[in-house]
């Protein structure tokens, strides 16, 4: 496994999936911390656990809570992300799938709800991704 000094390694196509399943987690999260501004894409739990969150802020219960913003860059890798995750969602699906993965969602609770299995799901993970890249 040696290679010759001063030759610059290749990335293989494997590093590129990996690091664009990684691109695509980390948007889903700053998308996630964005928020929806005007209410439209939210449903009735996160709009109730908003409005929770809004009536304990305004009553003074604080908790020690990390609060994750976004950087302006992240942002705008993110509304790139979100461009392919619509094209994904109209090109045979997997958008629940990713959000899902990105929130750290058990993958035998994904295989559960899909009625498959552990290995499917990743299968099925990696078979958009690379519908993504072609």
């Amino acid at each position: 496994m040696t290679e010759e000094v001063g030759r610059p390694r290749v990335p293989t196509a494997a590093k590129y999936h990996s690091a664009l399943k990684a691109v695509i987690k980390r948007a889903i999260i700053v998308l996630d911390a964005l928020g929806d501004s005007e209410m439209r894409f939210q449903n009735q739990g996160q709009v109730w656990n908003r409005a929770i969150n809004d009536a304990a802020l305004a009553y003074g219960y604080t908790e020690a809570t990390v609060r994750f913003i976004p950087m302006a860059r992240e942002i705008a890798q993110a509304e790139i992300v979100a461009d392919w995750l619509l094209w994904l969602s109209n090109n045979g699906g997997g958008v629940l799938r990713f959000v899902s993965w990105a929130h750290d969602e058990p993958v035998w609770r994904m295989a559960e709800r899909e009625r498959c299995s552990i290995r499917t799901i990743y299968n099925r993970m990696d078979r958009s991704v690379a519908a993504l890249i072609t």
